[in-house]
């Protein structure tokens, strides 16, 4: 589980990305930003960083972010 401090310093670290990218984020969803380890502990090696927008049965719009030296583990979803 991500340490509330790393999870605030890499939560400011995707802000970042999301601004120069110049996708601007309400209040609303910056509170919603999800940090995942995936349960592995290692989130800066191992982890992902995301903003869901839709989730539906049918459709869903998220934006994906990668740290450097990041990767998103395989893994499943389950229906």
């Amino acid at each position: 589980m991500v340490s509330r401090k790393e999870f605030e310093l890499i939560k400011q670290e995707t802000l970042e990305y999301f601004k120069k990218c110049k996708i601007v984020l309400t209040e609303e969803e910056i509170d919603r930003l999800e940090i995942a380890d995936f349960g592995l502990n290692r989130v800066r090696e191992l982890g992902l960083q995301l903003m869901v927008y839709i989730n539906t049965d049918r459709c869903c719009a998220k934006d994906l972010v990668l740290l450097p030296n990041q990767t998103c583990p395989e893994h499943l979803h389950h229906l």
